[in-house]
């Protein structure tokens, strides 16, 4: 069998990884290729406390327990959506000798039937998938750098409280969009509230161009060329087509991608939305006012235009797309752009 980067990764790391995601959502992920056990480390977790603590917090609130199983995508769809479930299953039996032990010690409601605990687990398989674990507090996919690590990524297990108990969409955007305009007041009040957007401070460091006295080479290392971009709506589609992948810019529909339950929860996942694109606003009007102090003291001696050509195609991205857009965020929170006289093209 010939070494794909998959495998050479594979054969190298052969531990069993664990990420959380605030929500809460539990990823077991590198299991063994084409193997649907799962590996030592993922069994020992499990039992820990913290996994346990987080069984007993859901049974008490009613909650089930939602495992999907993942596998890469070097495999054929109906071979991985089989290998899927296995992985599923066998996690959602590990979970149910828990609970077992959980309810004879009355952590969790003794009365609780052997059929009652077996409905309350379920273990779907999703399939191949390229599924990215996200970080709330940061928006930056778990790091694995290596070649072939991707795939690991999605040879897993995820486990979630199951929507029993969730705020329904409709009403996540109800108590999402009043205090959205309460905290941003500008908003009319028929803004598309899921497609709302913003980008990141980092992003908006690429962006916005570098003069030549910087010597960060990140910075405005991805103007984005020259195209009809106002012709993209929402605005984040044309995020995306200049080669943005979320988490380099952020949708409300993603920033309430995890569970909520409650109003303080949709409250806290906007103000950090909001938080989020206050910072995007703070850099970019830093980074313009610095380039236009800098391009009024080369002008002054002669010099400035290799940047002329790069501000152009930033500005032909910015105003119908940050500006222009009634879904971004830096049309309403403040951003004042700078008003750039470029001389005309030669």
């Amino acid at each position: 069998m010939s070494d794909t980067p998959e495998r050479v990764w594979a054969n190298e790391h052969t531990r069993g990884r664990i990420e959380e995601d605030p929500g809460p959502t539990f990823w077991l992920w590198n299991f063994a290729i084409e193997d649907d056990q799962p590996r030592r480390e993922h069994i020992a977790f499990l039992a820990q406390a913290q996994f346990v603590n987080f069984l007993i917090r859901q049974f008490r609130m009613g909650h089930r327990i939602e495992v999907t199983g993942l596998a890469s995508s070097s495999g054929g769809n109906r071979y991985n959506l089989n290998l899927s479930q296995r992985r599923a299953e066998n996690i959602r039996q590990i979970i149910l000798r828990v609970l077992q032990v959980l309810r004879s010690r009355q952590l969790i409601d003794p009365n609780l039937t052997n059929a009652q605990l077996n409905r309350s687990v379920t273990a779907s398989g999703a399939g191949r998938s390229s599924i990215f674990l996200y970080r709330a507090d940061d928006a930056i996919p778990v790091p694995i750098h290596e070649e072939g690590g991707q795939y690991a990524n999605n040879r897993g297990v995820r486990i979630r409280p199951s929507q029993v108990g969730l705020l329904a969409d409709d009403q996540v955007e109800v108590i999402g969009r009043a205090y959205l305009r309460r905290r941003i007041p500008s908003l009319s009040q028929n803004f598309r509230f899921w497609e709302m957007w913003t980008p990141t401070s980092d992003v908006i460091a690429q962006i916005v161009p570098r003069t030549l006295s910087e010597s960060n080479p990140r910075r405005g290392s991805r103007v984005p060329p020259n195209r009809p971009w106002g012709n993209l709506r929402p605005g984040s589609r044309a995020m995306t087509e200049a080669g943005f992948v979320m988490g380099e810019f952020i949708t409300l529909r993603w920033q309430l991608r995890n569970f909520q339950y409650n109003e303080r929860e949709v409250r806290r996942q906007i103000d950090s939305f909001i938080s989020t694109a206050e910072s995007a606003r703070n850099r970019n009007q830093q980074l313009e006012q610095t380039i236009s102090r800098w391009l009024d003291r080369t002008a002054a001696a002669g010099g400035g235009s290799a940047i002329i050509p790069d501000m152009r195609r930033y500005l032909a991205f910015r105003n119908p797309v940050f500006l222009g857009d009634q879904t971004c965020m830096l049309k309403f929170n403040g951003f004042r752009p700078v008003q750039f006289r470029l001389p005309p093209p030669s």
